[in-house]
């Protein structure tokens, strides 16, 4: 059964924090070193949804018994390591359905990177008020307004925005 796996894929993700722990925590790229000293945790979520997932492998093909159910998981940027991982049985759920738990377990000061499917103007103010940062794609229609140009390049643009003009989508 699922509850039986999750709770056996929680120990081993467990087991694999406690030895990296022990172990020197390898030397970030050059571009990442100002991100490691700058934030508590670097860290990415990403949720698959698992009956889409059986049917992209052959081997699950052939078994009819549906996977069913969402998994979200979030994994250290520089170790590449999972750092913690949350499942439900609603197929349909999307990432926000995670906003709690991903609320709950980032540190305060840590910075995670997070895909469109989480875009919510009250996670985004909790994640604020709870002194945790993130990183994300913007809607298309997102109205903001540039506070301070931290830096540009000919890729890049890094800004403190205010975000949510209208009453319609309010922001704090």
């Amino acid at each position: 059964p699922a509850e039986i796996f999750a709770q056996m894929y929680e120990e081993a993700i467990e087991s694999l924090r406690k030895s990296s722990e022990a172990q020197a925590q390898p030397e970030p790229p050059a571009e990442l070193k100002g991100l490691r000293e700058r934030f508590t945790a670097l860290w990415l979520a990403d949720g698959s949804t698992l009956e889409a997932l059986r049917r992209k492998l052959k081997e699950l093909r052939e078994d009819k018994t549906p996977l069913g159910g969402k998994m979200m998981s979030v994994v250290d940027a520089l170790t590449r390591r999972p750092v913690r991982t949350w499942y439900t049985t609603n197929a349909k759920a999307n990432d926000k359905t995670f906003c709690q738990q991903v609320l709950e377990a980032l540190p305060v000061g840590g910075l995670i990177g997070l895909d469109a499917g989480w875009f919510s103007f009250p996670f985004f103010d909790q994640m604020t008020d709870a002194g945790k940062f993130f990183v994300t794609r913007w809607r298309a229609k997102t109205a903001y307004r540039v506070v301070e140009v931290l830096g540009q390049g000919s890729h890049f643009r890094d800004e403190i925005i205010e975000v949510g003009q209208y009453r319609s989508n309010p922001c704090r």
